[in-house]
């Protein structure tokens, strides 16, 4: 086969099957266990630091003087998205318990926190084994990926 019958041949298959590629379910694709890309871990920890250095500086710094300990920790957590609109996050410390909903057409992710507090991110990418938010409060883009 002379290479343009080779090209012509993948590019015909390329296009079969996109063409018939299912266009995913977000309420489907986001159940199950998530974990933060690890190329995204240090900006959820820097966030996490900043946003606690505008409540209590000291304890900011305390976090930066463990920054190693910190990425350890967060690259160990895995978020449960369940049907029931409760999400589990296991953490070292053990398994806390939140609710969320979708929202505008599945745009939006609303975080409710046990406080009532909510949380609203944008939803970047959702497919099966990716999960890219724009969190909301402060305002960084996060990388879930299947653990």
């Amino acid at each position: 086969m002379n290479m343009k019958k080779i090209i012509f041949a993948a590019t015909i298959l390329f296009l079969t099957a996109s063409a018939f590629t299912m266009i995913g379910e977000p309420e489907k694709d986001l159940l199950g266990k998530w974990r933060i890309d690890d190329a995204y871990i240090n900006t959820f920890v820097t966030a996490q630091i900043e946003s606690r250095r505008k409540v209590n500086p000291e304890q900011a710094e305390q976090m930066e003087q463990n920054m190693e300990m910190m990425v350890q920790t967060v690259g160990s957590l895995v978020f449960e998205y369940k049907a029931d609109n409760t999400i589990d996050l296991t953490t070292p410390q053990g398994v806390q318990n939140v609710k969320y909903r979708l929202v505008n057409s599945n745009r939006n992710l609303i975080i409710i926190r046990p406080d009532g507090t909510e949380r609203k991110d944008s939803i970047l990418e959702l497919s099966p084994v990716k999960f890219k938010v724009l969190q909301g409060e402060r305002k960084d883009t996060i990388v879930y990926i299947r653990p």
